[in-house]
C-alpha cells in the first residue's frame, strides 16, 4: 500500500468527508470527475500555494504531477497498482492543461511526440510534461500519447468528462462543499 507523507491523518478524514460531500451534493447532468477532484482536494491541504497556482492557470498539471511524485515513499514505486494509478493521474492532470490550448493538440502531446521519436531530444516546452514521464522508456511514453489522444478524440465529440472548464467546475465544487463542511 503506498503511503503519501503529504497529509496527516486528520487531513485524509476531512478529504474523504469532503469528496463524499461533494458526490452527495451534485446537480444532474454534471460529472464528478473523480482522479482530478481526488487529487486537488488533498492537494489543498499538502501545498496549498501549488493548488493555486494550477486551479488560476498559472501552471501546467506536468507541475503537480512532479508535486505528487516527490511525496512517494520510494518503497512504493515499484507497486504495479501505484503506477497505474499514478499514470490514471498523469493522463488526466495533461487533459486538464486543454484549458491553454487553442485546439486540441496539447503541448505536452507534442513533447512526448519528440520524446518518443528521440528520448535524449532537448524539449521546446520542457514545463509541458512531468519528471515521470521524462523517465518514462518507449512504451510507457506510447501509452501515455495513446491514451490522451483518445480522450481528446472523446473530447472533439463531445464524449469527454475533460472539458476547458473542467478545473473552474472542480474548483466551485471544493469551495462550495468545503464551506459546508466547516460549519
Amino acid at each position: 500500500m503506498a503511503v503519501f507523507r503529504f497529509v496527516t491523518a486528520r487531513d485524509i478524514d476531512y478529504c474523504v468527508r469532503l469528496v463524499s460531500l461533494t458526490a452527495k451534493n451534485l446537480q444532474q447532468g454534471i460529472s464528478l470527475y473523480p482522479t482530478l477532484l481526488g487529487i486537488l482536494i488533498p492537494l489543498k491541504f499538502a501545498n496549498l500555494e501549488l493548488y493555486r497556482e494550477f486551479m488560476t492557470g498559472q501552471c501546467t498539471g506536468s507541475k503537480v504531477m512532479d508535486f505528487i511524485d516527490s511525496c512517494i515513499i520510494m518503497q512504493d514505486r515499484e507497486d504495479g497498482r501505484l503506477d497505474y494509478l499514478l499514470g490514471r493521474i498523469e493522463v488526466d492532470l495533461y487533459l486538464s492543461d486543454i484549458r491553454y490550448s487553442s485546439d486540441t493538440r496539447l503541448k505536452s502531446l507534442t513533447q512526448i511526440d519528440l520524446l518518443i521519436d528521440d528520448p535524449n531530444v532537448e524539449l521546446h516546452d520542457p514545463i509541458c510534461v512531468s519528471k515521470r514521464t521524462l523517465r518514462s522508456n518507449h512504451n510507457r511514453l506510447t501509452e501515455i500519447k495513446r491514451t490522451v489522444e483518445s480522450q481528446l478524440r472523446d473530447l472533439v465529440f463531445g464524449q469527454s468528462y475533460i472539458r476547458r472548464d473542467t478545473i473552474e467546475t472542480i474548483k466551485g465544487l471544493i469551495n462550495f462543499n468545503q464551506s459546508i463542511l466547516r460549519r
